[in-house]
């Protein structure tokens, strides 16, 4: 509302802002705790298999890791536990892993008003409403879902697009608000 302008401090930037500003204090901290899943370099299931040699050689001191990786079809704690043992064995037990339900567009579908903003398509804020979309966790493929709806939608332009927009306070996607509530514990 109004021109699109926002108060500092909500949606993700805020939270990436704070956290930031909150490191620049804390030598525990990272600088960089929240990255969409395009430009994550621990987060992609691809390079999962690199993550034990890529934290072992990791050459800032005193960073901590926050680990963020797509369920898709598999077991939610087998898939956490494997990577917990992946960071204990990296020497870095303190780690912070989270699960997206099924995939990081549950995220999205959680909040149809950051993609309506994103694709400067109003009308898709209406499926905010829809019982389809009510726990977006529950989704078997939200990007199929998006894609649906956006035909020209691509993954990684989208997670960079619709991350800007979303809202926490908003969001309907419970493993989001997980996530949203370890970043501000930290």
């Amino acid at each position: 509302k109004g021109g699109g302008l926002r108060r500092p401090g909500r949606g993700l930037e805020g939270i990436k802002k704070q956290t930031t500003e909150h490191a620049k204090n804390e030598p525990r901290k990272a600088d960089n705790l929240l990255a969409t899943k395009a430009d994550s370099s621990i987060c992609s299931q691809h390079l999962e298999k690199q993550m034990v040699r890529r934290m072992k050689g990791w050459l800032r001191p005193n960073s901590l890791f926050f680990v963020i990786r797509d369920q898709d079809s598999g077991d939610c704690i087998r898939i956490k536990n494997g990577l917990r043992a992946k960071c204990e064995a990296a020497g870095r037990p303190d780690s912070v892993v989270r699960i997206a339900c099924r995939e990081l567009e549950s995220f999205f579908v959680g909040d149809w008003e950051a993609i309506a903003q994103a694709f400067a398509k109003p009308s898709l804020r209406n499926h905010d409403r829809s019982a389809k979309y009510r726990n977006p966790d529950l989704i078997s493929s939200p990007s199929r879902e998006i894609k649906r709806l956006i035909p020209d939608y691509q993954k990684r332009d989208g997670a960079r697009r619709i991350s800007l927009h979303l809202v926490p306070d908003r969001n309907k996607s419970r493993s989001f608000q997980v996530l949203v509530k370890s970043l501000q514990r930290l």
